[in-house]
């Protein structure tokens, strides 16, 4: 018995000898560890590369966003810097010394509520809207009228948008000139002033009314 055994030892040894020593697979050259490491980079920069494309502003998104944020966050600033100092131009807030500092700093605000207010009128009319109203299929006007349930952001909303947001301009216009106009004797003539603030807050109400519409109808059909 013991005879057998040991030959079954020793054939068993036999084979845990030869398995050790069989050869592995064939060790990956070093070209090809460098072949895969360029696949692998490549393959990184196609796709950050896309996500930047998919990222990306076409030249109309980038004039939309002048036309609405771009030129829209001066009107605000302007138009509350100019509020302020409109209100606060009364001789039982300020000194006659502050009146010529506070009327410095109301001519910027009113004026550049103007000038930012021509310049969103124009581009919006002259660059941004042939853009909107083209006769192509694919235009955001021809999609919206394509639609009966969006027939109306067009026919009322865009309407009211192209007319109604010139009247802001032309009252912020006004109210720079009276400001130009009477500069530190604004103080002296109340009544004056009161119908500054009022056209004043009207210009701005417009130029909500038709940013609002402008938001709506971009988020319905976004010039692209």
């Amino acid at each position: 018995m013991e005879q057998p055994r040991r030959q079954r030892v020793a054939e068993e040894r036999l084979e845990r000898i030869a398995f050790e020593d069989k050869p592995a697979g064939p060790a990956p050259s070093s070209a090809a560890v460098i072949a895969g490491g360029v696949g692998a980079a490549t393959l990184g920069v196609v796709t950050t590369l896309a996500e930047t494309k998919r990222m990306s502003f076409t030249t109309r998104e980038w004039w939309g966003l002048i036309h609405g944020m771009g030129l829209g966050t001066p009107f605000l600033l302007a138009f509350a810097g100019g509020l302020a100092g409109l209100y606060s131009l009364r001789p039982t807030l300020i000194t006659p010394e502050g009146v010529v500092e506070r009327m410095r700093r109301l001519k910027v605000g009113v004026v550049t509520m103007a000038v930012v207010a021509w310049l969103t009128v124009i581009t919006g009319t002259w660059i941004v809207y042939p853009w909107y109203r083209e006769r192509s299929p694919d235009s955001p006007r021809s999609q919206l009228l394509a639609d009966e349930a969006t027939r109306a952001w067009h026919e009322f909303g865009m309407e009211w948008k192209e007319h109604i947001a010139w009247i802001s301009p032309i009252l912020a216009t006004v109210v720079a000139f009276i400001v130009l106009y009477y500069d530190t004797n604004l103080i002296r003539h109340d009544q004056v002033r009161r119908t500054a603030i009022l056209l004043f807050m009207l210009a701005f109400v417009f130029a909500a009314v038709a940013g609002a519409f402008g938001a709506f109808i971009t988020k319905v059909a976004p010039v692209s």
